[in-house]
């Protein structure tokens, strides 16, 4: 995780996020169910501050309540907070509780159930991990071309950057999802996409990785709200030495990612001279001409320019 990103992270990638659910159904989760009709508050005031902790809490259009839940790795315990969690919801709001947990990385197998005599408790588990992400964006690029992104596709966009991506780096997988959140119709989907993407993508990306986004697109722009918001501190906080190498680095991803998004098979060598220079102002011009140059071969005659 980007060290320079805020205690409060957590809840406002949350905040952004719920909002991409509502109005759609869950089908960029592989889940059949009902148009989420409303985000419900997750806090009761029953529960103890680590039990109620949960991410998800939606109303859907059907009147039933759907509980979701993103994980990382695989706690048996957190099978019995969900339930407890769940009993609570429905003492509370007299509805049946659908919960479905999504697991993210490598996760490809975790328990879905808890056999207590009587009680009885299943949830849904999702592997979004395990999904194909470049086939997720190779569509969505396509659809971008012909002009054919909506604002209900925010919300594919922003979880296609925790699936498996074996056709390219998760920072480009990243870069890739931000011009296509930019290409929604309207300010409000690409706002809230963005700010979904970055948030997501944090807890795989270096301070490095995280900083060679700046310079590609309308990150810029997305990383400025997230400033202003708590989101992530501003840059001259906390700044410890040995940064500007890590600026440098972050730079030479920028050049690399600008240069596979315009191009296929970016040679090696090329790579591994992008990535040894390490002087901040030969990088931002190198960058300029990744973003500007006709062809790869003009990219590389304008290096020594």
């Amino acid at each position: 995780m980007p060290s320079d990103v805020a205690p409060q992270a957590h809840d406002i990638v949350l905040k952004h996020l719920s909002q991409l659910f509502v109005g759609r159904t869950l089908e960029p989760l592989g889940l059949d169910t009902p148009v989420v009709s409303a985000a419900v508050p997750t806090e009761l005031p029953e529960v103890s501050v680590r039990a109620h902790t949960v991410d998800y809490l939606f109303e859907l259009a059907d009147g039933t309540m759907l509980h979701l839940e993103f994980q990382s790795g695989r706690h048996a315990a957190e099978l019995i907070r969900f339930l407890v969690y769940d009993a609570l919801v429905f003492q509370r709001h007299r509805r049946q509780v659908r919960t479905a947990v999504v697991y993210t990385g490598r996760v490809r197998r975790a328990d879905d159930r808890v056999a207590a005599g009587s009680l009885q408790y299943q949830v849904e588990n999702v592997y979004l991990g395990a999904m194909d992400g470049d086939a997720a964006l190779a569509d969505l690029e396509r659809r971008r071309r012909e002009g054919a992104l909506w604002r209900e596709d925010a919300l594919a966009i922003a979880l296609t950057v925790l699936k498996r991506f074996t056709g390219r780096t998760r920072l480009e997988a990243v870069g890739a999802a931000m011009h296509m959140a930019a290409a929604l119709p309207d300010e409000q989907s690409r706002t809230e996409c963005q700010a979904s993407v970055l948030g997501l993508a944090q807890q795989y990306l270096s301070q490095s990785q995280f900083g060679a986004l700046a310079g590609v697109g309308d990150v810029s722009k997305a990383l400025d709200r997230m400033i202003e918001e708590g989101w992530i501190r501003g840059r001259a906080e906390g700044k410890a030495e040995g940064k500007a190498e890590g600026k440098a680095e972050g730079k030479a991803e920028a050049v690399l990612l600008a240069l596979r998004e315009r191009f296929d098979n970016v040679p090696a060598p090329l790579v591994a001279r992008v990535s040894r220079q390490r002087d901040g102002d030969v990088l931002e011009r190198w960058l300029a001409l990744a973003i500007k140059a006709p062809s790869l071969q003009a990219f590389e005659r304008g290096l020594d320019g």
